[in-house]
């Protein structure tokens, strides 16, 4: 949430940065195929997929820069909820995938 650093409110500045942080450090430690280090389970990326995006859609109003930086606030709205989206047609428990071996029937 690199554009966050151009909003007129300082807490705006500081929610996309953290937020952007945030999404960069659980994909780079989630165990799936183009991760730096295998730690969280990709069930458990699932369930923070969806708090993120709550905490992102959430930013503007609770942080108060809604109405100050309204660029800003509508760039985390949607990609709170495009991001909500994206993980409700995601299959995250595909049986074929990468690392998973098919089941023997």
């Amino acid at each position: 949430m690199l554009w966050s650093l151009s909003a007129r409110k300082g807490s705006a500045k500081i929610a996309g940065v953290v937020l952007g942080a945030s999404v960069v450090s659980v994909s780079m430690l989630t165990d799936y195929r183009l991760s730096l280090a295998k730690l969280i389970p990709i069930e458990v990326h699932e369930a923070i997929d969806y708090a993120w995006s709550a905490s992102a859609i959430a930013a503007p109003f609770v942080f108060g820069y809604a109405k100050r930086s309204p660029l800003a606030a509508l760039i985390h709205v949607a990609t709170g909820a495009a991001t909500i989206l994206g993980s409700m047609l995601t299959d995250y428990r595909a049986v074929r995938g990468v690392g998973r071996r098919e089941r023997l029937a």
